[in-house]
């Protein structure tokens, strides 16, 4: 869990983002790990996303695009497995 990335997307993400866009934009803070090479780097699925944050997977895909389209996460998708989703 990374404090510095969870405090950072709280404090700074724009003021017009969705409730769902912003609560999947703290889950990704929340998974950072500070300890890795590539500290703002998360691997996850869709479903775990949705698993939780209690959103829909369709909530979860329409949120990661947007906040992809917004510049502020980048996502390597690969089909039928996990995402690697960067802040």
């Amino acid at each position: 869990m990374s404090w510095s990335a969870t405090i950072h997307v709280w404090t700074n993400s724009p003021r017009d983002l969705r409730a769902s866009e912003k609560l999947v934009l703290a889950y990704i803070a929340w998974r950072v790990n500070d300890e890795l090479l590539d500290r703002r780097s998360v691997w996850a699925s869709v479903a775990t996303f949705a698993r939780e944050t209690g959103l829909d997977r369709k909530t979860v895909k329409a949120a990661l695009r947007a906040l992809e389209q917004r510049e502020l996460i980048s996502v390597d998708r690969r089909n039928g497995a996990t995402s690697m989703c960067r802040l």
